[in-house]
């Protein structure tokens, strides 16, 4: 037996779900517009057996506990769905919502979600789990039966395995059909919301510093898997964008070269570096996980700016971008700055000389790896060392948009003020060894020293 639609299931929402049309308005709200209540999500029926698990559920008045999670809906003609509340939470909320046919020995029958269904429609006691993870963003769907009880993503088959749930899907727990439909909030609600999933996390997950994202919007950006969340930063170049993986929910960040006729030497010096380095896996140094290119224009695509423009147009003399290229590199929410500027010897939360003389020495370790494979970073400071662990300590060095593969060095714009050698001035060649320079100034601040105000850490290339 296979799951399908209800033929009763309106058109619009099959439309809504598989996203072939135009975008659909997001759906208001005003009960979530005015006043926050915690409700995120829906779990939508989309075919009778689901449909009938619900119905069923409801009309047990003996699972009350089950009850709580089910909402009147109303729409496209169906009556009820799982409503997922942060005021409404699960019996154990550091596993999330478990659904599933449940368990008549354990209580509550071992789940949230109770789909009150016969046995040949193929759902297990503890079909799956609905919920959030460590060091990941956004919301999963979790597979824990192993024996066969598969859980479909948008037609993936899940068996043990975790997948974040996208804004456009269809879920299926045996024959039961499903759509998590993610409740549109007004900006007030969504940064509500982000902060009690935070105090969630914190209480429940064991995570002290968790990592919260937006819930998915209709409108997302997206380079390839990685969909766009917010920017972290925008330089000469292009943009830094927070990105998460639209299966393991993995952030990281995007760096989005726009590459012209005027600064082409230098992109195309980034991604020679960032390819180079991807092939030197180190575990002191922040590999890109990724770099995406984005083609020239084809002349179709110029002539239709020609038509929109004028005749005169020319891509070379407007300076006009070339391509564009992304690199995905890992992303850490702390950096060594947050040591130096916090942390250092003297505050109140100074972490220790043994934590701050490790995050050092592995500094230059990484340096160490570089410069044996006469790669020069040239622009270590704080910001550019990601803090991964403070127990035990462990960093890891990023950003290589300075680097170079050069032995000697002509004088370059690049670096950061603060932190460039004597040698790096105009008529002066230079070396690696400016590397050992930043590092050190880098290791006093660690031990409690400021640099002098003539260094304000202005980029410089």
């Amino acid at each position: 037996m296979t799951s399908s639609l209800d033929d009763s299931t309106s058109l619009d929402i099959f439309t809504e779900v598989l996203g072939n049309s135009e975008p659909t308005q997001p759906q208001s709200n005003s009960l979530h517009d005015s006043n926050f209540d915690g409700h995120f999500a829906n779990l939508v029926p989309l075919n009778k057996f689901a449909k009938n698990a619900i119905a069923s559920t409801l009309a047990n008045d003996q699972l009350e506990f089950h009850h709580k999670f089910i909402t009147k809906y109303g729409r496209y003609g169906i009556d009820h769905c799982f409503a997922l509340s942060l005021l409404q939470l699960p019996e154990f909320p550091h596993l999330g919502w478990r659904i599933g046919r449940g368990r008549k020995r354990l209580p509550n029958n071992g789940v949230d979600i109770l789909l009150t269904t016969n046995a040949d429609e193929n759902v297990a006691g503890i079909h799956a789990r609905l919920g959030w993870r460590q060091s990941s963003g956004g919301f999963f769907v979790i597979s824990t039966h192993r024996q066969g009880r598969t859980v479909l993503l948008n037609g993936e088959a899940l068996n043990g395995e975790y997948r974040l749930v996208p804004r456009k899907n269809m879920i299926t727990f045996g024959e039961c059909l499903f759509r998590l439909e993610y409740i549109d909030m007004s900006p007030k609600n969504e940064i509500q919301f982000q902060v009690e999933l935070r105090t969630y996390m914190q209480m429940y997950c064991d995570d002290e510093n968790p990592f919260v994202i937006p819930t998915p919007k209709e409108h997302d950006a997206a380079f390839g898997k990685w969909t766009v969340q917010w920017a972290i930063s925008r330089g000469a170049f292009g943009t830094v964008y927070m990105v998460i993986h639209s299966d393991s929910g993995e952030p990281a960040a995007a760096k989005h070269l726009l590459k012209t006729n005027r600064n082409q030497i230098a992109v195309d010096r980034e991604i020679q570096m960032a390819r180079l380095i991807s092939r030197f896996p180190h575990p002191r140094i922040a590999c890109p996980l990724e770099i995406i290119t984005q083609g020239k224009r084809t002349k179709v695509e110029l002539d239709r700016i020609r038509a929109l423009l004028s005749d005169e147009w020319d891509p070379v003399a407007s300076d006009d971008i070339i391509s564009a290229f992304i690199i995905i590199s890992p992303l850490s929410s702390t950096t060594l700055a947050y040591i130096c500027n916090t942390l250092r010897p003297g505050s109140p939360g100074h972490l220790g000389y043994a934590p701050t003389t490790t995050f050092f020495l592995q500094l230059v370790e990484a340096l160490a790896f570089l410069h044996g494979h006469g790669i020069a970073h040239r622009d270590v400071k704080p910001q550019n060392v990601l803090v991964n662990s403070l127990s035990p300590p462990r960093c890891v060095l990023t950003d290589f948009g300075s680097a170079s593969d050069q032995a000697v060095m002509p004088n370059a714009t690049v670096g950061t003020l603060a932190y460039l050698a004597p040698e790096q001035v105009p008529g002066r060649e230079h070396s690696a060894a400016v590397d050992l320079w930043a590092a050190g100034l880098l290791g006093c601040q660690l031990m409690g020293l400021r640099l002098e105000s003539g260094g304000k850490g202005e980029r410089v290339g």
